[in-house]
């Protein structure tokens, strides 16, 4: 209870009861309103930006969602959480296609991802699908269970940090092992004539103890071929993985 005193000067004074507390107003968090992130979201967000962009489907393998009759809305209720921080773009490259997730600006700036701006190229992305399934597909056997995938867009961010370096021909990605050796990963969608696929091995074998190339069964012979030319030297750098042929071409 509060009672009011007068002073011999007749100015009133205020008395609290010693039961009577005073509430301080409570303090705003400095993240309300703010969406905040999960531990699979900041995973997702950091595989998005270290690969340019994620189609839904391969997102849903990642936060291993694949099998759930509900996948992609599951997976989209994720994504939409992520626009509304407005970090990410979810755009379809077709009216049919499956829509593919990647950072803005912003996005990379909140994961601290050293790159540049990326929009998608229609020309690349099919070429991007099978680079992502070759991640997926070595992080699902164990493959990089004691190694770390770089990917060719923090290889191009450090290649540009050393402008006065020649540029070389770099790879889909680079594999680190804990044993200290660098692996070279090429996955080879589409056929080469056999000089050129011959230049692009020798020039990744100056820089790499070895060389992995992922290729559907369609693409695969041309690769032999090219394999089959090289010195006995070059051909023990190289090693030719089968990369699980999709049902139809992946449609953007």
């Amino acid at each position: 209870m509060t009672r009011i005193k007068t002073t011999s000067e007749s100015k009133p004074m205020i008395e609290e009861s010693p039961n009577e507390k005073i509430k301080k107003p409570r303090k705003q968090r400095i993240d309300k309103g703010k969406t905040l992130l999960t531990d699979r979201d900041e995973i997702g967000l950091t595989f998005v930006g270290e690969q340019y962009a994620v189609r839904l489907d391969q997102l849903a393998k990642l936060f291993k969602m694949d099998e759930y009759k509900d996948s992609e809305q599951a997976v989209r209720k994720i994504v939409d959480r992520w626009r509304k921080k407005e970090i990410v773009v979810l755009e379809r490259m077709s009216p049919t296609g499956v829509g593919w997730v990647y950072l803005t600006p912003e996005g990379l700036k909140d994961r601290a991802l050293p790159y540049k701006a990326w929009t998608p190229k229609s020309g690349r992305m099919r070429h991007l699908f099978y680079i992502n399934e070759t991640r997926l597909l070595l992080e699902k056997n164990g493959g990089l269970k004691n190694a770390i995938w770089v990917s060719e867009r923090k290889l191009l961010s450090q290649q540009e940090d050393r402008a006065k370096r020649p540029p070389k021909h770099l790879p889909d990605a680079e594999i680190h092992q804990d044993d200290e050796k660098v692996i070279a990963v090429e996955v080879e969608i589409s056929p080469k004539e056999k000089p050129r696929l011959q230049r692009f091995i020798m020039a990744l074998a100056k820089s790499y103890d070895e060389i992995w190339y992922y290729v559907p069964s369609t693409v695969k012979p041309f690769v032999v071929r090219a394999y089959n030319g090289l010195s006995p030297t070059m051909k023990d750098k190289v090693k030719i993985l089968d990369l699980p042929d999709m049902p139809t071409a992946p449609k953007h």
